[in-house]
């Protein structure tokens, strides 16, 4: 069976990342499901997907393993993914938190009169 999910993290040095199931009807709802980069069906030679990326695949046990992993991972709906994207070239960069803390121990606003109306 075709599942849907997005991707969670995925590190190319190491080759391999955790896709999160998203079909609710699914008896793979809500797991992490390890995968290997050979599984990524693209047309890049360099093969990559990107954190938040929704994806479809097929959950399978190789032989050998304990666990359940992705296979034949593929833009959903046959549809291109970010990596094959023909106009955009796309790079990821973590978040930076500026002074989260100070964030947090600011007042919230006060409504003002417009708030109101």
């Amino acid at each position: 069976m075709t599942e849907v999910g997005q991707v969670i993290r995925f590190d190319h040095r190491k080759g391999y990342g955790f896709i999160n199931v998203l079909n609710e009807s699914s008896d793979n709802y809500g797991r992490e499901l390890f995968f290997h980069f050979s599984e990524i069906k693209c047309d890049n030679s360099f093969k990559k997907v990107f954190p938040g990326e929704i994806v479809s695949f097929n959950v399978s046990r190789k032989e050998g393993e304990e666990r359940d992993v992705c296979t034949n991972i593929k833009g959903p709906f046959e549809a291109t993914m970010m990596i094959d994207h023909p106009r955009y070239m796309f790079k990821i960069t973590p978040k930076r938190v500026i002074n989260e803390s100070v964030s947090e121990d600011l007042p919230s606003p006060e409504p003002t009169k417009d708030d109101n109306e």
